[in-house]
């Protein structure tokens, strides 16, 4: 499962399979939450949502371009 956290302008996409997550635009965000099954929720500030994925143990990667 996908989770996208935006902010209106950026966004994080996880993937809560792999336990990993990436920055993108958020028209790029919807464009991959069409394609599989994600959950959208509006978040102000992503900078504590990262840290927060961080202390559980995510990882930070590029893996929409």
């Amino acid at each position: 499962m996908y989770r996208i956290y935006h902010d209106g302008v950026a966004a994080i996409v996880v993937d809560e399979t792999n336990h990993c997550f990436c920055y993108t635009s958020l028209s790029k965000a919807q464009q991959v939450a069409k394609g599989i099954e994600a959950a959208i929720s509006c978040r102000p500030a992503l900078n504590q949502r990262e840290e927060f994925l961080l202390e559980l143990g995510y990882k930070k990667e590029s893996f929409i371009s």
